[in-house]
C-alpha cells in the first residue's frame, strides 16, 4: 500500500512543479494526437490532483454554526404618543388649581366678614360702655323702683359664688345696667338694674330671657338708685 502512495506521489510531483494538475495535463490537446476526456467524481479529482478538500470524513455533515437569535430592539414611544398624557396632566392640574383658588377666595371672604362683624361688635361694646360710664357718673338719689331678680340661692358659699358669677355675666351683656349681689336671709340673690317704672324693667327682662342668662327672670319691687 505504501508503494502505491509513493508511486502516485512520484507521478504527481512533476506536474505540481509545473503548476498543472494531473488531469489538466491529460486533458491538454496536442497537435497530431487525440483528445482525452476524463470523467470522474470531484472528490477523486481532488485526491488525484493532490488538492486539499474540505469534504467531511466518514460522511459526516459539516456542523452548522448556530445563529444567535437577534433581539428585538424596543423603540421608545414617539413624542406624539406622549403628548396626550401630558395634556391630560395639564388639564387635571389646571382643574385642581382652579378649585384651590376658589376655596381660598371663599376662605378670604369668610375671614373678611368675620373681621367686619367683630369690629362692629367691639364698636357697639365701646358705645355701650361709654353710655354706661356716663350713666354711672351722674349723681343719683335713692327711690322706690324696680329691679330684675335673676338668681335666688341658699346661704352657702357655693350659692354666693354662683350669684357673683351671674353678676359678672349680666355686666358683660348689659354694661349700661348695674348688677347687685345681696344676702337676704336666708338666701343669696342677684338683681339687675335700677328702673323707675315697670315698663322699662319689662323691656330688659325680655332681653335677658332671649340671651338665656338665667332660668330665673322676674321683676321685683326694690329700693333703687336713680339718676337726677
Amino acid at each position: 500500500m505504501l508503494r502505491i502512495y509513493l508511486f502516485f506521489i512520484a507521478l504527481l510531483l512533476p506536474f505540481c512543479m509545473n503548476g498543472q494538475t494531473f488531469t489538466e495535463r491529460l486533458k491538454q490537446q496536442r497537435s497530431g494526437q487525440g483528445k482525452v476526456v476524463v470523467v470522474q467524481d470531484s472528490i477523486l479529482e481532488r485526491i488525484v490532483n493532490n488538492k486539499s478538500t474540505s469534504v467531511p470524513v466518514n460522511g459526516t455533515r459539516p456542523i452548522k454554526q448556530e445563529q444567535t437569535p437577534q433581539k428585538k430592539i424596543e423603540t421608545a414611544p414617539k413624542k406624539a404618543d406622549a403628548i396626550p398624557a401630558k395634556k391630560e396632566e395639564v388639564s387635571t392640574s389646571t382643574s385642581s388649581g382652579g378649585a384651590d383658588v376658589k376655596n381660598s377666595a371663599e376662605a378670604r371672604a369668610r375671614a373678611a366678614q368675620e373681621a367686619r362683624l367683630k369690629a362692629e361688635k367691639q364698636k357697639m361694646a365701646r358705645e355701650n360702655f361709654t353710655e354706661a360710664a356716663s350713666y354711672m357718673a351722674r349723681a343719683r338719689y335713692k327711690a322706690e323702683g324696680f329691679r330684675i331678680q335673676v338668681y335666688t340661692g341658699g346661704n352657702s358659699r357655693t350659692d354666693k359664688e354662683k350669684a357673683q358669677q351671674l353678676q359678672l355675666r349680666c355686666r358683660q351683656e348689659f354694661p349700661e345696667l348695674s348688677a347687685y349681689v345681696h344676702f337676704v336671709s336666708p338666701h343669696w340673690i342677684c338683681r339687675v338694674g335700677d328702673f323707675k317704672d315697670r315698663e322699662e324693667a319689662q323691656r330688659y327682662a325680655n332681653q335677658i330671657r332671649k340671651k338665656r342668662l338665667s332660668y330665673e327672670v322676674r321683676i321685683v319691687k326694690s329700693s333703687v338708685l336713680l339718676a337726677r
